[in-house]
C-alpha cells in the first residue's frame, strides 16, 4: 500500500498540473489545459505562433499569407463560424481587426482577445510571445527569440543616435497620414530612440492626416514609408513611390539624402505586434542607417 502511494506522489509530481494565465485584451483568461487545435483570426498572431513552431490548425483567409495546411474558416472581418466549428478548436485566438468578432467567434469555442495597444508594440510583441510560450510549452523558442531580437534592438539603436527627426508617413493612394507614438510603428521611439516627428497621439489605424506642405514645413531627417496599397494588394491606387515624387518630399532633409526608407508595408500594417514581422522591420530600419546614416 505505501509502495502504491510512493508512487502515486512520484506520478503527480511528473505531472504539471496546467493553470495558466493568458494575459489578454480584456483580463487573465486562466487556461486549464494546453489547446491541441487552435484557430487564429490575427496575423500578428498568426506569425508569432508560427515563430514558436505551434501549428495552426484554422485561420482566415489571406491569400498568399494563408498557411497551406490550416482550414480557412472566413476572412479577418467576417468569420465562417459553421467552417469554424467543423474544426472543433479548443482556443480561438482574436485580435485587432478581428477582436469586433469576439462575441460571435466564442459561441464555438473559447476565445482570447490578444490585441496589443501601441504603446510600445515592440515590447508588448515579446511579453504576448512568451506568453505564447509558456501555453504550447515553448518556453525555450521564445527565449531564444527573445534574444535575437534584443540583439537587433540593440544593433539598431546603436545606429539610431543623433539621426534627426523621422516622419512616419502612411501612404493610402493619395493620402498621406503621419504615425505618431501611439501608432503601429510608435516603437520605434522607446526602443530604438529615433525621434518621432508627430508627438500627437494617433486617433485610429490610418493616422492623422497631413499634407505634402506639411511634410516640407517639417522637414524630416528620415521618411519611413508604409505603403497601405501595396499592403492590402489594392491596385487600383498609386504606390507609394509614385505619390511621393514631388519636389515637397524631394526637397526635404531626407529627400536630399536619400533617407526615404520602404518599409514592408504588411509587417507594419498588416501582421501587427508579430515576431517575424518584428525582426523584419528591425533587420529593414538597421540596415537602412547602416548604408544612409552616415556612420
Amino acid at each position: 500500500m505505501l509502495r502504491k502511494s510512493l508512487a502515486a506522489v512520484i506520478l503527480a509530481a511528473a505531472i504539471p498540473s496546467f493553470a495558466l494565465p493568458v494575459h489578454t485584451a480584456r483580463g487573465d483568461v486562466e487556461i486549464s489545459e494546453m489547446p491541441k487545435v487552435i484557430a487564429a483570426y490575427d496575423p500578428g498572431i498568426i506569425d508569432t505562433l508560427t515563430a514558436l513552431g505551434v501549428k495552426v490548425d484554422a485561420m482566415p483567409d489571406m491569400k498568399e499569407d494563408t498557411l497551406k495546411d490550416a482550414k480557412t474558416v472566413g476572412t479577418l472581418f467576417e468569420p465562417d463560424l459553421e467552417a469554424l466549428a467543423a474544426v472543433k478548436p479548443d482556443l480561438i485566438f482574436v485580435g485587432v481587426r478581428s477582436a469586433k468578432k469576439f462575441d460571435d467567434v466564442s459561441r464555438v469555442a473559447p476565445t482570447v482577445d490578444l490585441t496589443l495597444d501601441n504603446k510600445n508594440a515592440y515590447e508588448q510583441a515579446i511579453a504576448r510571445m512568451q506568453n505564447l510560450g509558456e501555453l504550447f510549452g515553448k518556453q525555450e523558442e521564445a527565449q531564444a527569440l527573445t534574444e535575437k531580437l534584443h540583439a537587433l534592438r540593440d544593433e539598431t539603436k546603436a545606429l539610431a543616435k543623433g539621426q534627426g527627426k523621422v516622419l512616419a508617413v502612411l501612404v493610402n493612394g493619395p493620402k498621406l497620414s503621419i504615425y505618431g507614438k501611439d501608432s503601429r510603428i510608435g516603437w520605434i521611439e522607446p526602443t530604438l530612440g529615433l525621434e518621432l516627428l508627430d508627438k500627437v497621439k494617433t486617433t485610429e489605424g490610418h493616422g492623422n492626416p497631413i499634407s505634402f506642405e506639411y511634410i516640407a514645413e517639417n522637414n524630416p531627417d528620415w521618411i519611413f514609408v508604409i505603403d497601405r496599397a501595396a499592403a492590402i494588394g489594392a491596385q487600383d491606387l498609386e504606390p507609394a513611390q509614385k505619390v511621393l515624387d514631388t519636389p515637397l518630399v524631394k526637397n526635404t532633409n531626407a529627400g536630399k539624402n536619400d533617407r526615404i526608407v520602404y518599409l514592408n508595408p504588411r509587417n507594419i500594417y498588416i501582421s501587427v505586434g508579430g515576431i517575424s514581422a518584428l525582426e523584419q522591420s528591425l533587420t529593414e530600419i538597421r540596415d537602412a542607417l547602416k548604408a544612409k546614416g552616415g556612420k
